[in-house]
């Protein structure tokens, strides 16, 4: 069997929340370990669809940036607009996505600097 982190973040979730919470001495402990909890979840549910929102971030830029090229004068931005068409998310680590999505925000400021 394989382990599913979704389903095991969300088990833990659970238990926090309904089995650990409850049997701490106050109210103030309890309502603490209940916010982690609530936390797990987001976390469980970013999880989940990480990469997709990534990826898709990525190729919208991109695409925006093919669309804008030909209306670009400044030749430099141009062609690092052009270069930015061309490349492609070759990893789907969630690390190398942001990272490549930082590089793609950077470009888009300096596009709507010029725009």
């Amino acid at each position: 069997m394989r382990p599913s982190v979704d389903i095991y973040l969300d088990e833990l979730r659970r238990a926090l929340a309904q089995d650990f919470a409850p049997q701490l001495p106050t109210l103030f402990e309890q309502s603490a370990l209940a916010r982690h909890a609530i936390l797990l979840g987001a976390v469980t549910e970013e999880f989940d669809r990480a990469v997709s929102r990534r990826i898709e971030e990525n190729r919208a830029l991109r695409s925006l940036f093919a669309d804008a090229v030909e209306t670009i004068l400044d030749s430099d931005l141009r062609s690092r607009l052009l270069a930015a068409c061309e490349t492609e998310d070759l990893s789907f680590k969630v690390r190398d996505l942001d990272e490549s999505n930082c590089g793609l925000r950077n470009l888009l400021i300096e596009l709507h600097e010029q725009v």
